[in-house]
């Protein structure tokens, strides 16, 4: 490749995102969208280096984030499972890391995480692993792909439509509304805190409203008892976010939603719904996607340590003594401890 690399903000580049079409394999998380997510919610500076264009198009998408409590840093990309470098050859690939690299001590960055890809450079080993989980749409009828669900899965959407639940599909700022309060009950039940109000309000502003999004809802009633947030961009559909209430894993809400989510993926076109990421030990959620007839393969992380100048190993910080705390706290003091704590664990 002959042009130089370049350090890009999408949020300043008019046709970002047609570039990212032409160019091809592309995915919901490089795009504009998602950055201005980011930067809106939590002040995170796009850096995102880049090499020719069109169809030969090579980037590597960072965040620039800086925090008073844990330090400045890059992060290919905050509170995204899988943004590996985008490139058709290997080379390009490692030119734009090598090139972040050497940027990083001028920065001031601590170090630069990498999320997903394979080895570029001598002693790139995995700091964390998990499982990712993709359905394939393409080609396949409705009833095929209900066919490929699990026996237990199916019972369980079959329950759900026979308990009387209705599902919703759509784009309106309700329904964030109706997810952001079953997300903050899901969060509490697995230990953690709820994200802003303001992230998913600028999901609804950046996301939904442009066409790039959706939020499927299953109700009892007026009551929303599961639901989902879906991303889309090109050919691939993006599962990011899932929740119920007590009541909608008695009725099987998430079996219904997620059938759902791949049924009306499937009929927009969309030749793959990735299931996002799951951590190695969580057995349960990792049974519940193969449950829905995925594919399955492993995803690498990599952490660069400038200050040791080494790839270094990390460790999972969604586990942990933590979890216990939240799980006792009442939901809206949870809520303000999110509020002020996502910019910096990023």
């Amino acid at each position: 490749m002959t042009t130089a690399c370049r350090i890009l903000n999408p949020l300043a580049q008019a046709q970002w995102d047609d570039q990212l079409a032409a160019a091809g394999n592309h995915g919901f998380f490089h795009t504009s969208s998602w950055a201005r997510v980011l930067a809106d919610t939590y002040g995170f500076r796009p850096c995102y280096y880049t090499l020719g264009d069109g169809q030969d198009m090579a980037i590597l998408a960072l965040m620039d984030v800086r925090s008073a409590l844990t330090g400045r840093r890059a992060v290919s990309l905050p509170f995204t499972d899988a943004a590996p470098i985008f490139s058709r050859t290997p080379e390009t690939a490692r030119e734009l890391l090598s090139r972040a690299l050497a940027d990083g001590p001028a920065n001031g960055w601590r170090y630069i995480e990498l999320r997903g890809g394979e080895p570029l450079v001598e002693g790139m080993t995995p700091s964390l692993s998990y499982w990712t989980h993709d359905v394939d749409l393409a080609g396949r009828s409705e009833q095929q792909l209900f066919d490929a669900l699990d026996e237990s899965m199916g019972r369980g959407v079959r329950k759900a439509s026979k308990a009387g639940l209705r599902v919703q599909v759509d784009s309106e700022p309700g329904s964030i509304e109706h997810f952001y309060h079953l997300n903050c009950i899901t969060r509490r039940e697995h230990g953690l805190p709820p994200q802003p109000l303001a992230f998913f309000r600028n999901v609804q502003r950046h996301v939904l409203s442009t066409g790039r999004g959706r939020v499927v809802l299953a109700f009892e009633g007026a009551q929303a008892v599961a639901g989902a947030v879906l991303f889309h961009f090109g050919e691939r559909a993006v599962f990011k976010y899932g929740a119920s209430s007590a009541r909608g894993q008695d009725l099987r809400g998430n079996n219904l939603v997620m059938w759902e989510a791949i049924r009306w993926s499937a009929i927009q076109g969309f030749r793959e719904l990735q299931l996002g990421r799951t951590n190695l030990e969580h057995e349960g959620l990792r049974r519940f996607k193969l449950n829905l007839g995925s594919r399955e393969a492993l995803l690498h992380y990599y952490k660069y340590d400038f200050c040791g100048a080494t790839f270094v190993q990390d460790k999972d910080k969604l586990t942990g003594w933590h979890n216990r705390v939240f799980r006792m706290l009442p939901i809206p003091v949870g809520r303000a401890v999110g509020a002020v704590m996502y910019r910096h664990v990023a």
